[in-house]
């Protein structure tokens, strides 16, 4: 399970990569989904993650540092709304899941680096 910095090809990523590793740990842990951001390949990863955090953080991310995609991944990305962590909640998992849970999946799984992350 990569970061949406190594899945951009950013170099400069700091602890909240560490912070995101742990966000996805709890992610399959609590909703009994490993991984969480299961994805064929990297682009394919970065798709699926695009499509639960949403679009728009990702592109903030990538202009505050000036990343740009190749077209062919950036018509993959589409646009997403970010869908809320409830969403994941089943029958089978729900005795996992906490307030509390969920507030450190809203923390640690950002698309950001540490001056703009919120952990």
């Amino acid at each position: 399970m990569q970061g949406p910095e190594l899945l951009v090809d950013y170099q400069l990523y700091d602890y909240s990569l560490d912070m995101w590793s742990l966000g996805c740990m709890m992610a399959a842990i609590i909703f009994k989904r490993e991984p969480f951001f299961f994805g064929h390949d990297n682009h394919d990863q970065l798709v699926k993650i695009a499509r639960v955090l949403g679009t728009d953080s990702l592109f903030d991310y990538l202009d505050t540092y000036s990343i740009e995609l190749n077209s062919v991944l950036e018509n993959k990305l589409g646009s997403h709304a970010r869908k809320p962590w409830s969403k994941f909640v089943t029958a089978e998992n729900q005795h996992l899941v906490s307030a509390e849970a969920i507030d450190l999946l809203v923390r640690a799984c950002v698309v950001a680096c540490s001056s703009t992350a919120h952990v």
